[in-house]
């Protein structure tokens, strides 16, 4: 599977489809791109060719103790999109992806076609959490009990599939220290509310009542601070949307990309390639 020389390290891509509609995708805390494989199950992948990325440091990618801040995890972003040659592309991010998203959107929107956000990251950042929980977490890390319990308590229905949970888990306790801790400051002090406004491509935000990660005030947040935004909110599931509902979350970003090329074309300008 590809990577991509980010400088000091090399970041790594998994690709899947051959179709004309680029997606790069995002994934969140004690992730890896193996997250977005039950996705990529129910897409059309004659329509998507998808890019999910293993940010620095975080599943295939090399282990670095280096530059685990959203501002080198953007920079990182755009060198993968250079790499790949994406003109215009959909970013769809989960989580504490949303905070590289927001700032792609903010600083490179010319590039982004439409942006689906599924149970984001708030603008406000990690701000709700009390030192206490912050340090509880932190405490987690690479403990196979404690990145389990991170990763189940992001579902109300967790995986069936036992080998898949347990690699999950396994990516998850290779988040090293530098990774796990520095983008645990990172997502604590992320503030980017004032410049939501600056974001113009369309922008589809979900979010789940069984979300126990992300508060809706850091989803309304959002979905108010940008002006082209859709919200849709799901019951009975949980923060890993994604995985839980993979069929939904599916179906989901192909309507929406469909929406997307219409109100284009009703608008009087081409359809977005």
């Amino acid at each position: 599977m590809p990577h991509v020389e980010t400088g000091e390290t090399r970041v790594h891509y998994l690709e899947r489809g051959d179709g004309p509609e680029p997606l790069l995708l995002l994934g969140g805390f004690v992730s890896s791109h193996r997250w977005w494989l039950p996705m990529l199950e129910h897409l059309d992948l004659s329509r998507f060719t998808c890019y999910a990325l293993d940010l620095r440091g975080t599943g295939d990618a090399d282990p670095t103790d280096e530059g685990h801040t959203f501002e080198q995890y953007l920079a990182d972003t755009m060198a993968v999109v250079d790499a790949i040659g994406l003109d215009r592309f959909t970013l769809v991010a989960h989580s504490m992806g949303a905070g590289v998203a927001y700032r792609y959107a903010m600083d490179h929107g010319d590039r982004l076609r439409a942006m689906v956000l599924a149970n984001p990251l708030s603008p406000h950042g990690t701000a709700h959490l009390t030192p206490e929980v912050v340090e509880a977490i932190n405490g987690m890390r690479g403990s196979e009990a404690g990145i389990k319990a991170i990763i189940l308590g992001g579902f109300v229905t967790p995986p069936s599939d036992s080998a898949y949970l347990d690699q999950l888990v396994r990516d998850g306790i290779g988040w090293g220290d530098a990774t796990y801790l520095g983008m645990m400051a990172e997502m604590g002090r992320y503030e980017v509310a004032d410049r939501l406004g600056e974001i113009a491509c369309p922008t589809l935000i979900t979010w789940a009542d069984g979300d126990t990660v992300i508060p809706f005030d850091g989803i309304v947040a959002a979905y108010t601070g940008i002006p082209n935004a859709s919200l849709e909110v799901w019951h009975g599931v949980g923060h890993d949307s994604i995985i839980e509902a993979a069929d939904r979350f599916a179906a989901l970003v192909d309507r929406f990309s469909v929406e997307v090329a219409a109100k284009a074309t009703i608008e009087g300008g081409p359809a977005p390639a």
